[in-house]
């Protein structure tokens, strides 16, 4: 296995497999682990993939995430941006399966909002919190450090207003620390 992987498709075989044996070690990976781990998150589309893993799959570590993965989420700044993206897609991306009448796909989302918040709670991080607010400002008003992606993601009222709603649950989730 690589430090970095070479693709997104192959970032999230890796993440696959990352995830499968640091959930059945549970606490103390071997340094080679946590240098695989970092190597992930330290690439837009190995960070990308590993969320993708971590907040939808089965793992016990997706909903009870150890220090050492804190620890190599706070040392990526692709990763803490990264994680308030998820908070917003998946709280915006809710809204449309429910208006699709997907129940699933609606549930699917709501766990990976469930997680994301659970991470940053768990992060207290000032650079989440910095992201938490930057993107707020960008779905509001259009402008600031995430406007590119408010735009491409071309949310509505109703999804704005859910994935402004997240981050308010985080940013208080975040206070109380």
């Amino acid at each position: 296995m690589t430090n970095t992987p070479a693709s997104f498709e192959g970032a999230l075989s890796e993440s696959e497999e990352l995830l499968l044996l640091l959930d059945a070690i549970k606490a103390n990976p071997s340094n080679a682990l946590i240098a695989q781990l970092q190597g992930l998150l330290s690439s837009v589309p190995g960070c990308r993939a590993f969320f993708v893993v971590l907040l939808t799959g089965g793992f016990a570590i997706s909903d009870e995430a150890p220090e050492f993965l804190l620890e190599s989420i706070r040392n990526s700044s692709i990763a803490q941006e990264l994680l308030v993206k998820n908070l917003v897609m998946s709280s915006a991306t809710r809204i449309s399966h429910l208006r699709r009448s997907d129940a699933a796909n609606a549930q699917g989302s709501a766990l990976v909002t469930q997680r994301s918040l659970k991470l940053i709670q768990s992060l207290n991080s000032p650079q989440v919190k910095v992201n938490l607010l930057a993107m707020k400002e960008s779905l509001k008003l259009k402008d600031g450090k995430f406007a590119e992606f408010a735009a491409r993601c071309n949310y509505d009222s109703e999804q704005c207003d859910a994935a402004c709603g997240a981050i308010d649950t985080a940013m208080q989730a975040h206070d109380k620390e």
